[in-house]
């Protein structure tokens, strides 16, 4: 998208976790093709530049789409060939592309202009024209590192200096001697060798793990959370866990062809297929959806705005404006978020039940049950260092004594509310100011107070209360939960959705943006980006950038 574009969608939205029931789940999307605009309707890679901008890589040149129109470039624009296969992104922000006959070029936005590299000779001479480049990354050193479907890679200093690392395939081959290499000075690099092959062994290589009886791979995963890499090859893949052990397995529909995989969140891969459309599966191979089921896939794409794109070799592109929530049975809606100091977190529901994010499944296990009708609390109290969960009027934890009904959660002044009553510090003791209204939670913002009840959001300043909903059609809301973090106000409204405001910008994430449900019970502001907010549907955790919506990842309750 263009930069106007982008800021006028002050929201992008992530998903938390992968997306997608397979069964009875049909994304809107949109179909995009030749008589759209596109160069042409055979596609193989998406890619977004600094700009926003979305490049579409085709048989007859590069399309760019700025959100409303698309504009085509061929060798008359500065491409050194039409056919242009794969984009390789730095991180630098430049997409360096191959091509049909193995030349490279590069680009960083939409006003750079295409650039050549200028020792595609070096490439032709040292590379087999019968297979595809698989990997290009360039060093800090600006030495460009390129490895294809043959063993060994390819180095080329920025003088054209050729380290010729490349070699034939025997006419036979060991299968277990076939290793994966990285470089330590490109850590993202890989290439594939035998591990007795001295002609590639230099200071800079380092062994990273060994793939047994596996002939090649056209792509490796790495999935840094999980602690695992997934490598495939056609419809063959293989998992090696922490251990450096290896699982193989065969994809779904294998009496169909994999085209190509990657890796679409931190627990799901996508694999397209040739006239097989494209599936989703969790990193045990389980699958979770199935797309586009008769076509032959070669890209899934979330662009910047949390779009989600899937490329074809017969049908152009496919849009949809946003990928789905993965839906998780919970027993209720969520009413208390807290975490402890180590970032674990709570989930206190309204049936008085308590659950915890596991580390290990990194899904939520109960760790209470409630035996009453009241219903949960979860608080984490940092100077006892100790999280406090169960029944909210059971014995052990009674909120009313005293008519204290609850405490904000802020670290540097927590503070007490009762139904119709803030406890507001004075001197070493505590002032109390009555409100009409019922009172749901309050914070501190500079030097006043916030407060959020069933009519809307309250300003308490020099020892006067204000109704705020003038100001705001979301302030006039009820305000189950409000806190000031990280330099925003957040706040869960009953009607309204999660509502952000930071500065002079305020906005609201709801339903329409992926949110369960624009009824929020509970805001949890986890880091300076990312939130999460309870609905009556369910938990979801938000990911926001600059006032943007990156991810939204969500569990709901039965």
């Amino acid at each position: 998208m263009t930069r106007d574009l982008r800021t006028y969608y002050c929201i992008y939205v992530l998903i938390l976790g992968a997306c997608l029931n397979v069964q009875g789940q049909d994304l809107p999307f949109k179909n995009f093709t030749a008589l759209d605009g596109l160069s042409s309707s055979e596609v193989y890679d998406i890619a977004q530049d600094t700009q926003g901008y979305l490049w579409f890589a085709t048989d007859r040149g590069l399309t760019r789409y700025d959100g409303t129109t698309f504009e085509r470039f061929t060798t008359s624009n500065g491409l050194p060939n039409n056919v242009v296969f794969n984009f390789f992104e730095q991180e630098d922000g430049t997409i360096w592309c191959s091509t049909a006959k193995k030349d490279l070029f590069y680009f960083k936005n939409a006003t750079d202009g295409f650039h050549e590299y200028r020792h595609n000779d070096i490439i032709k001479a040292n590379l087999n024209p019968d297979f595809d480049i698989t990997n290009v990354v360039i060093s800090p050193d600006n030495d460009i590192y390129i490895a294809n479907n043959n063993l060994g890679y390819l180095k080329i200093s920025p003088s054209g200096t050729s380290y010729n690392t490349i070699v034939k395939r025997p006419a036979s081959y060991n299968f277990d001697k076939l290793s994966t290499l990285t470089l330590k000075n490109v850590p993202n690099f890989r290439f594939q060798a035998y591990r007795d092959l001295t002609e590639i062994v230099d200071s800079d290589l380092e062994w990273d793990y060994v793939i047994e009886s596996i002939i090649r791979f056209s792509r490796m995963l790495v999935f840094p959370e999980q602690d695992v890499r997934i490598g495939f090859m056609g419809n063959t893949y293989f998992i090696i866990d922490a251990n450096n052990s290896i699982t193989p397995g065969i994809v779904p529909y294998h009496n169909k062809h994999a085209i190509m995989a990657g890796k679409y969140d931190e627990d799901t891969i996508w694999v397209g297929y040739q006239y097989g459309g494209v599936i989703l599966m969790d990193i045990h191979g389980n699958i979770k959806a199935h797309y586009l089921k008769e076509s032959s896939v070669t890209k899934v794409f979330t662009d910047h705005e949390g779009g989600l794109w899937m490329s074809t070799l017969d049908q152009g592109v496919f849009y949809c404006s946003q990928s789905q929530i993965r839906q998780y049975p919970l027993e209720s809606y969520p009413v208390e978020l807290t975490k402890d100091k180590t970032n674990q977190l709570y989930v206190a529901l309204h049936n008085g039940n308590v659950l915890t994010k596991s580390t290990d499944t990194h899904d939520f296990v109960t760790i209470h049950t409630s035996t009453t009708n009241y219903i949960g609390h979860a608080q984490y109290d940092a100077m006892a260092d100790k999280v406090y969960y169960g029944d909210i009027n059971t014995s052990s934890f009674k909120r009313d004594r005293g008519n204290i009904s609850g405490v904000s959660d802020d670290e540097d002044l927590p503070i007490p509310y009762s139904r119709r009553s803030i406890y507001l510090p004075a001197n070493d003791s505590l002032f109390i100011k009555p409100l009409k209204a019922r009172v749901y939670d309050i914070t501190l913002k500079e030097d006043y107070f916030l407060i959020g009840t069933n009519e809307g959001l309250y300003q308490y300043k020099n020892q006067n209360h204000t109704l705020l909903s003038h100001k705001n059609p979301y302030f006039s809301y009820r305000i189950s939960d409000i806190d000031y973090r990280f330099d925003k106000l957040q706040m869960s409204t009953m009607g309204g959705g999660f509502v952000v405001e930071e500065k002079d910008t305020l906005f609201a994430v709801r339903k329409k943006d992926g949110l369960l449900s624009d009824i929020c019970t509970e805001v949890f502001p986890e880091d300076k980006y990312t939130t999460w907010v309870g609905t009556s549907r369910g938990l979801s955790r938000v990911v926001l950038y600059c006032m943007r919506i990156i991810a939204i990842r969500s569990k709901t309750y039965r």
